[in-house]
C-alpha cells in the first residue's frame, strides 16, 4: 500500500492508514490513542534506519500508535510533500516500510551534502559556509534564495520547485528549525541576544531578563546535540526510575535551570540550599546536616531531608530520572552516571546539589506522560516512580528512536541585515560568529553575557542567512567586522527566469533597462526580475512600469524625470509627458525665464511601441 505525504504529516511526525485498515488483520487494530486500548496483537514494521518497529494501530486516530520513528524514517529519507509511505506485506503481521519519491525525483536519499551536477532534480546542498550574506538590488530573488538555502541546510536539500520549498520552509519553521528576524534602525542588544523588560505581577513591576532571537536558537540548537540515545549496562526493566523535576516548569528560572542541566550532562536539586551532604551516608546523617545547617528553613526541615536522601543516597549510578513539565507531561529522560557531588560554586545562581547524568531523550514538544507512565506526576519534587505503573516498551522505543542519528542543522535568517547598527545589536558576541570560535572548536570562545551572566556560546550547528539590499547601502559601506565573518552571495537579476510574452522580449527589455541604471547611477540600482514573473498580458506589463519601475526610478533619479526618461528611452514621451507651455497667469513672469518642463505620468494604458523602444 502507498500512503501520500503531506506537508502536515511532516510537521506531526506521522501518517494517516485512513482507507487503509481493512489490509490490516482485526486484531492490530486498537481504541483511543493510549496504551490502555492497545490491541491484543502486534505488527513489526521493518524500516531502513533502526531496529524493528512493534507496534499496533490507534484506531480512532488511524495511525501506528508508535511513531517516534517516523521523525527519523522521514528525516533520513529527505521526505517531502507529495512522496510516499510504502508498506509491503512480508506475512500479515510484519510490513517492510519505505519511502518513494514522488514521480520524476528518484530515490529517496540519504541526508548527506553533494554537488548539484550529481542531481538533477532538486538542489542539493553544497558545502555551505556557517554565515552568508545574500545581497543584490530589489526584485532579485533574494527571499525566495534565503528560504530555498535554509531547506537545502536542515534537509541536505530542496526540491528546486517554488511551492515545495515554501511549505517545506514554514514546516521547519514551526517547527523550530528555522526563525526569522527584520533588523531595522530600534533594533539593538535587547532584542537579538537578551535584555531586561518589565513586568508586572500582582502590581509590582520586575525586570526578568528575555532572551532575544539569537539566544533562544542558540539554545534549541544545542540542545539538538546533547542526547545521546542507547542505554549503557543492564536492561531498563531491571532499572529504578525517578521523576525529577528541574526548576519550576513554565518560569524564566525553570528554564534556565533545564538548559544548564542539558547543556552541562548534570541535574540539580534545589532542596538542601547550601549545605554539604558528601559525608552524608544515612537518612539520619542527612537530618542531623539539616538541622545543624538549615534551621532557618523552619518547617520544612522535614522535606529537606527527604529529598536529599533520596538524591544522595537512595539514588544509584544507572537509574533512570525522568524529568516532567507540570504533572501530566515530559520532556527528557536521562541515565544517571555519577555520585552526588556538592558544588562550591552554585550552578544557576543557588543550586549546590548535583549528580551527572547522560541525557537520553530530549523532547523538542514535551509528551504526555500516560506514554510511559500510567498516572499524571505527583507534586512532589524528586520521588521514586511505581514500577508497576511503567510501560517499559514504550520508554525503550523513546530512548533507542528519539532522535536522528545526526546532530540537526537550525538557520537564522536575518533579514534587511543592513539596515540596523551592526555593533549596536551583536556587541561582544559578533566574535562568536567564526567558524573555529564556535562552541567545541579547537578555537573555542565563550562569553559572559551581562544581564544574566550566563556563559554563552554559538553552537557549530547554527547557520546565519542575511539578506542585503544594495539599494539600501552599498556593501562598500558594510561594517567591516560583519564582513570579515561572513561570505557574500550577490543575486544580480536573471533575465533568463522570465517568462516568454508575445510581441515583447522581456529579457531583452529588463537588460536594456538595467545597463542605462547602470550607466547613469551604479549596478547596485539595478532592476530585479522578480517584478515581472507574473506578466502575462500588457495589462500586467502596464502595472508592473507604473506601479513598481517607474516608481523605482523615481527614488533612484530623486525625481530627475529627465534621466527617467532616458532610462526607458522615452524619446516620444510614451510613458512620461513633458510639458513646457507657460500656466495660465505666469506668462509676464515667465519672462526671462528657461522654459522649466513639468513631468507627467501617461494616464491612459502604455502602447506597445513604448516597451520595444526600450530595447530596439
Amino acid at each position: 500500500m502507498k500512503i501520500e505525504i503531506t506537508a502536515g504529516n511532516l510537521r506531526q511526525n506521522h501518517f494517516y492508514l485512513t482507507g487503509h485498515l481493512d489490509d490490516f488483520p482485526k486484531d492490530v487494530i486498537g481504541g483511543a490513542n493510549s496504551e490502555d486500548e492497545a490491541a491484543p496483537r502486534r505488527l513489526r514494521l521493518k524500516w531502513p534506519f533502526g531496529d524493528p518497529v512493534i507496534t499496533d494501530i490507534a484506531g480512532d486516530k488511524k495511525i501506528f500508535r508508535q511513531r517516534g520513528w517516523v521523525r527519523k524514517l522521514f528525516a533520513q529519507s529527505n521526505a517531502e510533500p507529495g512522496d510516499f509511505v510504502v508498506l509491503k506485506a512480508v506475512t500479515p503481521y510484519e510490513y517492510e516500510v519505505h519511502i518513494e519519491k514522488r514521480a520524476g525525483t528518484g530515490k529517496a536519499p540519504i541526508l548527506e551534502r553533494v554537488d548539484e551536477d550529481d542531481e538533477p532534480n532538486g538542489t542539493l546542498m553544497k558545502s555551505k559556509a556557517l554565515n552568508t550574506i545574500l545581497y543584490g538590488p530589489p526584485g532579485t530573488g533574494k527571499t525566495f534564495r534565503t528560504a530555498e538555502l535554509a531547506v537545502q541546510i536542515c534537509d541536505g536539500r530542496a526540491s528546486g520547485v517554488r511551492d515545495e520549498v515554501m511549505d517545506r520552509y514554514e514546516a521547519l519553521r514551526q517547527g523550530g528549525r528555522i526563525s526569522f528576524v527584520t533588523f531595522h534602525q530600534s533594533y539593538g542588544y535587547e532584542d537579538f541576544v537578551e535584555g531586561l523588560r518589565p513586568e508586572s505581577i500582582g502590581g509590582q513591576i520586575s525586570y526578568p531578563v528575555r532572551h532575544g532571537v539569537l539566544r533562544q536558537i542558540c539554545d534549541t540548537a544545542r540542545l539538538s546535540r546533547m542526547a545521546r540515545p542507547g542505554l549503557s549496562g543492564k536492561p531498563l526493566k531491571e532499572r529504578t526510575f525517578y521523576k525529577m523535576s528541574l526548576g519550576r516548569s513554565g518560569t524564566i528560572e525553570g528554564s534556565r535551570v533545564f538548559q544548564d542541566c542539558i547543556e552541562n550532562g548534570y541535574v540539580l536539586l534545589g532542596w538542601g540550599d547550601d549545605a554539604d551532604f558528601s559525608e552524608c551516608r544515612s537518612a539520619a546523617d542527612v537530618r542531623r546536616v539539616v538541622a545543624q545547617e538549615l534551621a532557618q528553613s523552619g518547617d520544612k526541615q522535614e522535606s529537606q531531608a527527604r529529598y536529599v536522601q533520596v538524591f544522595k543516597n537512595d539514588m544509584q549510578v544507572g537509574d533512570i530520572v525522568i524529568v516532567p513539565q507540570g504533572n501530566s507531561d515530559f520532556r527528557a529522560i536521562a541515565e544517571v552516571t555519577g555520585d552526588y557531588e556538592y558544588l562550591e560554586e552554585p550552578a544557576v545562581g543557588r543550586y549546590h546539589q548535583m549528580r551527572r547524568v547522560r541525557w537520553l531523550a530530549i523532547l523538542d514538544d514535551a509528551e504526555v506522560v500516560n506514554v510511559i507512565f500510567d498516572r499524571n506526576f505527583m507534586q512532589s519534587a524528586l520521588y521514586r516512580l511505581d514500577r508497576e505503573g511503567l510501560r517499559f516498551d514504550a520508554l525503550q522505543r523513546l530512548i533507542d528512536q528519539q532522535l536522528p542519528a545526526a546532530p540537526q542543522n537550525f538557520v537564522l535568517i536575518v533579514d534587511e541585515i543592513n539596515r540596523a547598527n551592526i555593533s549596536k545589536v551583536f556587541g561582544e558576541l559578533i566574535t562568536l560568529l567564526e567558524p573555529d570560535k564556535r562552541e567545541g572548536e579547537v578555537n573555542a570562545l565563550t562569553v559572559k553575557l551581562p544581564c544574566s551572566g550566563d556563559d554563552f556560546a554559538v553552537p557549530p550547528n547554527l547557520y546565519i542567512v542575511g539578506t542585503m539590499n544594495t539599494a539600501d547601502r552599498s556593501i562598500a559601506l558594510l561594517d567591516t567586522a560583519l564582513r570579515r565573518r561572513f561570505e557574500f552571495e550577490e543575486m544580480q537579476p536573471d533575465y533568463g527566469a522570465l517568462p516568454s510574452f508575445p510581441d515583447i522580449d522581456l529579457a531583452a527589455l529588463l537588460a536594456s533597462l538595467n545597463e542605462r541604471v547602470e550607466y547613469l547611477y551604479d549596478r547596485d540600482h539595478a532592476i530585479g526580475h522578480a517584478y515581472f514573473m507574473h506578466v502575462a498580458s500588457l495589462q500586467d506589463l502596464d502595472t508592473v512600469f507604473r506601479r513598481k519601475v517607474i516608481p523605482l526610478l523615481q527614488e533612484y533619479f530623486y525625481e530627475d524625470w529627465s534621466k527617467i526618461r532616458l532610462v526607458l528611452n522615452d524619446r516620444e514621451g510614451l510613458f512620461v509627458d513633458a510639458r513646457t507651455a507657460v500656466p495660465k497667469g505666469l506668462e509676464i513672469a515667465a519672462d526671462g525665464f528657461e522654459p522649466r518642463p513639468r513631468y507627467r505620468m501617461r494616464s491612459e494604458p502604455f502602447p506597445l511601441d513604448a516597451y520595444l523602444n526600450i530595447y530596439r
